[in-house]
């Protein structure tokens, strides 16, 4: 989000459509529900941290599909 903010500050439109375009998959994944941004959203920030997650009940579960996708996210 920084480098999309970054080109459209300097004025180049081209380079913070493709930063946003980049971005706002991600983003979307992370922000469907509060549920889902604390089950994959920590998720995503464990990967890149370096830190084991745990999760507490009654939190939702996460799926194999969204595990998947917080890892494509985090860049793991």
């Amino acid at each position: 989000m920084a480098a999309c903010w970054r080109a459209w500050a300097a004025g180049d439109e081209d380079a913070a459509e493709t930063a946003y375009a980049a971005f706002l998959p991600g983003a979307l994944f992370g922000m469907q529900s509060l549920e889902h941004l604390a089950a994959y959203g920590k998720r995503v920030f464990g990967l890149r941290a370096g830190i084991a997650i745990h999760d507490r009940a009654p939190a939702l579960r996460p799926g194999e599909a969204g595990l998947r996708l917080a890892a494509r996210w985090a860049g793991a």
